[in-house]
């Protein structure tokens, strides 16, 4: 992966001035969707893997280890919210069919290409 496209968790938790919870506990400081709490394995996943925001890095929710156990903070989760969060103004682009056709292809010619230069 390009190092580009990787965001590190640039937010650092303070013990002394943040609201800190384990990780598992996230689900009951987070907003619900759609009548259900986020799971608790999600929030592990956002750790350890990240999500992409919309312009293609990857962003972690910050977290702290202390004493064995995995702590986060409503500022911290705020932080990775924002972050994740498309900037007013600015649509997300989504990909059309003549995007998609036109990508197939370039493949194709790229594949074409890579076979007459093997002499197939």
């Amino acid at each position: 992966m390009a190092a580009a496209a990787v965001a590190l968790a640039a937010f650092l938790i303070d013990l002394a001035t943040q609201q800190v919870y384990l990780i598992s506990d996230l689900p009951s400081h987070a907003p619900m969707r759609r009548g259900k709490r986020l799971h608790k394995a999600t929030a592990y996943r956002w750790a350890k893997h990240g999500s992409r925001a919309c312009d293609g890095r990857v962003v972690y929710l910050p977290t702290i280890r202390v004493g064995g156990a995995i702590y986060t903070s409503s500022e911290a989760f705020q932080w990775f919210s924002e972050q994740l969060t498309t900037p007013e103004g600015h649509s997300i682009p989504a990909l059309g069919k003549g995007d998609q056709s036109q990508r197939r292809a370039e493949a194709q010619a790229r594949t074409d290409r890579a076979l007459d230069a093997m002499s197939v």
